[in-house]
């Protein structure tokens, strides 16, 4: 048997790589042409290396005229760089693949309900928007900018599961609903994922779900690790925002909150600086908040304005448990100062129908507002199967406790 000829070995293995870049997918420059043909563009950085490809890729066209292969060449310095702005183009309409490593510091952006999957390991400070479509990672983000998932009023989601971590550099958010009324963003956590927000004293990185008037953001976790060193908000936005939705649901796997490394990190469920809507059920899975110097609020804190009216929600129930060893539980308890009259209601139940091992155990409980102008309406429902463990509950002068 004839054995192939160089070109021909090297053309199979070009093409091998070239189609696990466009499983089914919109690929590094793939375009469908008005006749039905299929262009894929691969990127070199060597002249010489180009020249060989391109007979090869020539031939392999006349054997298959329904794909035809072009070679880009571009300098290596920017080689890198470029294959991330690249990347964002072709993630913005169709299905993008990413298998491999990849380093640099381009942004990935996903348009128009297209799909950005990322299987091998990507690092670089680049930012991750989803403004409508689908972030799949099963692989590794190390170093990566702010994680935005939905600015449009369409759906946007992003799925970190099987082994995929995320993690942030140092100071970056994690943003779901973000920028327009109207905009919902999801970040749903499976398997053994990871997301993680990295902090230091002078850069404090947040996840915020629901992060402006009118937004919604939500947190689906099943399995694996969401872990921050700042605020986590649930309905987060700004003051005198008005009908900004967060609702954290985990069922199970880890929520770790090292409050000590952030400067004031906060673990606020519904934002009393407007009239937000948090709710965090856990019903399976642990949250833990370590070196808490804050407390974890229910309805909470922040520089209210007239007619602010925060609600917030925590139901634990099932197998779920929540620690904060060091921290007290604040409900409806609103501390900080602001221009006239505002309400929070604040609501903790622990137990429940079909639950066996739910509970609370903080260093202290506080309800109802310490703050005049802002009086606070708070419940804690203790049911069956529910257990709250505390060393004090106290009331303060406004509002009403039940």
């Amino acid at each position: 048997m004839r054995r192939p000829r160089l070109s021909t070995s090297m053309l199979a293995a070009l093409v091998a790589v070239a189609l696990v870049l466009v499983v089914a997918a919109v690929a590094l420059g793939r375009t469908a042409q008005p006749s039905g043909r299929t262009v894929v563009t691969v990127r070199l950085w060597d002249q010489q290396v180009a020249a060989a490809y391109r007979e090869s890729f020539a031939r392999f066209t006349h054997e298959h005229p329904e794909i035809e292969v072009r070679v880009n060449v571009v300098s290596y310095a920017t080689y890198f760089d470029t294959l991330r702005t690249d990347m964002e183009r072709a993630a913005a309409d169709g299905t993008l693949v990413v298998a491999g490593t990849h380093t640099g510091n381009g942004n990935f952006t996903v348009n128009n309900a297209a799909t950005l999957s990322i299987s091998g390991a990507v690092t670089g400070s680049g930012a991750y928007t989803v403004n409508s479509g689908t972030f799949n990672l099963t692989g590794t983000v190390t170093g990566a900018g702010n994680l935005t998932v939905g600015t449009t009023a369409l759906p946007s989601t992003a799925t970190v599961s099987g082994s995929g971590s995320y993690t942030s550099a140092i100071g970056k958010d994690v943003l779901l609903g973000n920028t327009v009324a109207g905009s919902v963003g999801v970040l749903n956590v499976t398997g053994n994922g990871e997301v993680k927000v990295t902090n230091n004293a002078a850069n404090n990185g947040s996840i915020q779900l629901g992060n402006f008037a009118g937004a919604s953001g939500v947190i689906n976790q099943s399995g694996g690790t969401v872990s921050l060193e700042s605020n986590i908000v649930f309905g987060s936005a700004g003051s005198g925002a008005t009908g900004a939705y967060g609702f954290y649901n985990q069922t199970g796997g880890q929520l770790l909150h090292n409050g000590g490394t952030g400067s004031g990190a906060r673990f606020r469920i519904g934002n009393a600086a407007g009239s937000n809507v948090g709710l965090y059920y856990l019903s399976g899975g642990s949250a833990t908040y370590t070196n808490g110097n804050n407390s974890i609020e229910v309805g909470g804190s922040g520089t209210f304005v007239t007619g602010s009216n925060a609600i917030g929600v925590l139901y634990v129930s099932g197998t779920g448990s929540m620690t904060g060893a060091t921290s007290s539980l604040q409900v409806a308890n609103q501390t900080a100062g602001g221009a006239g009259t505002a309400t929070t209601i604040g609501q903790v139940t622990i137990g429940g129908a079909g639950s066996t091992a739910a509970s609370i155990t903080v260093a202290s409980v506080n309800t109802s507002s310490s703050n005049a102008s802002q009086p606070g309406t708070a419940t804690i429902n203790l049911l069956g199967g529910g257990t709250l463990v505390t060393g004090n509950i106290s009331k303060s002068a406004n509002g009403t406790s039940t």
